[in-house]
């Protein structure tokens, strides 16, 4: 499995979005009081719209500063750039933009290239439509031929219809960083509701997905029952291969779903001779299982894909007693779907705190091959690993597994429900009070994936199946710590 060239080419596109910031072109604005027709993107006789702006600005490496305020309607972005465009809300998380009431939910729709755009609050302000229509329905859609695109320190919240954030169509080099999304559509008219996605990443290539926090809080029963994986990676055309795309640096938590359904999924569709994702990694992610009373399929299910690899991974928390689906990952394919071929588990912390862990893992060998597990960390706080009895390798993990750990990894119990990052648009602030998505990041980390000196993780993981840096950015030892946290050197 070619890992290594997959890691190091979307590091390096990552890279390459951000250092093209250091391009200095003219500057424009944008205004809630300005206007398309008059404007000339001055600060003084500023646009009204986005896309307004994107379309007059010179291709010189622009930046578009919108003002405070509420921008309503779709904002379309066709134009393919030679030089990056860079759109910035003035104020971090003060430009707000939304659907206009009684229509369309699609805030922001994009088929051009090299644009960044950051800084933005993107929600759902209307109703539901009248026909219930579900159809292309979602916040933001990056289509092809979008390329070199670029969405980063967005607050993406309460979409009512559909996926929140749908990127598909062979869209290419898409980064999508250090965000936050809440709430995804619902469809609550279904007597059996369809099950969307935060983000639906379907036929593309190079997307990375990093450094972002997933995590619903429904207030209603019923919503909490229909929507599916927090992210899933998928092929659904019969021509294309889904292919090299990253997740690292996440974090996951609050699960509000059916129990059918994982945080992250890599395949779904079906389609005989394609396989659903060739070659994804997730890898650095932290799966917080805080008890919901909703217990889903674990943190992440694999179906229909090939040269998968789950590395340096800190599945922990609660196990949902009862449950009957697995508290760690799934192994399968749909009825239709190719055979799994290669999926490695390295370095993974699957810790449930509470030992009520009744299933790890699900798997099928008729289903799957070129399975492995080397150096992970099994944790049931003190309790025997749940294997099933007759079971095959994919349940064996801890006993196939020659390095495995399975001593306390001291890691936080989640006990009382957490404080969600959920923004307060009037007090310009989360509920914990921070001012930023990456406060919001780095206080969920300490408290739930930080390991203390002294844990059985700490020098334990196999360096050549481990990123250079942890969840947080900090590099690596030369003796790496399991899980996604990096203990600072004594």
């Amino acid at each position: 499995m070619k890992r290594y060239v997959l890691r190091v080419f979307l590091f390096l596109t990552a890279l390459f979005v951000f250092v093209a910031a250091a391009s200095a072109g003219s500057v424009y604005f944008v205004s809630t009081s300005g206007s398309d027709r008059t404007g000339d993107g001055s600060e003084s006789r500023p646009f009204a719209s986005i896309m307004k702006a994107v379309l007059a600005v010179p291709d010189d490496g622009s930046r578009i500063l919108v003002e405070p305020g509420t921008y309503k309607g779709t904002c379309s972005i066709a134009r393919a750039f030679k030089n990056r465009l860079f759109v910035e809300s003035k104020e971090p998380y003060r430009a707000r933009l939304v659907n206009l009431p009684g229509g369309i939910v699609k805030v922001l729709y994009i088929a051009g290239s090299n644009i960044t755009l950051s800084g933005f609050e993107i929600t759902n302000e209307g109703e539901i439509p009248p026909d219930y229509s579900s159809k292309n329905e979602y916040l933001v859609q990056i289509t092809g031929p979008a390329a070199d695109i670029t969405v980063n320190d967005c607050i993406l919240h309460d979409n009512f219809i559909n996926d929140m954030v749908k990127i598909n169509s062979g869209a290419e080099r898409i980064l999508f960083s250090g965000n936050v999304c809440y709430n995804q559509g619902r469809d609550l008219q279904y007597k059996k509701p369809k099950g969307f996605q935060h983000m639906d990443i379907n036929t593309v290539s190079y997307v990375t997905v990093q450094d972002c926090i997933f995590f619903n809080n429904y207030r209603d029963n019923r919503s909490k029952t229909c929507n599916g994986s927090f992210i899933v990676c998928k092929n659904s055309e019969k021509t294309f291969h889904t292919h090299d795309n990253l997740f690292q640096r996440n974090i996951f938590l609050n699960w509000q779903g059916p129990s059918d359904q994982a945080m992250l999924l890599f395949g779904e569709d079906t389609h005989a001779m394609i396989y659903g994702l060739v070659n994804g990694t997730a890898q650095n992610n932290l799966f917080i299982m805080n008890d919901t009373g909703l217990g889903g399929s674990g943190a992440f299910t694999v179906k229909g894909c090939k040269d998968i690899i789950f590395r340096a991974n800190t599945v922990v928390g609660n196990a949902f007693n009862g449950r009957t689906w697995p508290f760690a990952f799934r192994v399968c394919t749909e009825k239709g779907e190719l055979t799994v071929d290669g999926v490695g588990f390295f370095n993974n912390v699957f810790a449930s705190t509470d030992g009520r862990m009744t299933k790890f893992n699900f798997g099928d060998d008729a289903q799957s091959e070129n399975v492995s597990y080397d150096a992970n960390c099994y944790w049931n706080n003190g309790k025997a690993i749940p294997v099933d009895p007759g079971s095959n390798v994919h349940f064996k993990a801890v006993s196939v597994d020659a390095r495995a750990v399975t001593s306390d990894p001291m890691l936080p119990k989640p006990g009382a429900p957490p404080v969600l990052p959920e923004w307060d648009s009037a007090k310009l602030k989360f509920a914990s009070g921070a001012g930023t998505i990456r406060e919001e990041f780095v206080r969920l980390v300490n408290g739930y994936g930080k390991v203390p000196q002294g844990s059985g993780l700490a020098g334990k993981a196999v360096r050549n199946n481990m990123p250079e840096d942890d969840i947080l950015g900090k590099k690596r030892k030369a003796a790496p710590d399991i899980g996604c946290f990096e203990l600072e050197a004594n």
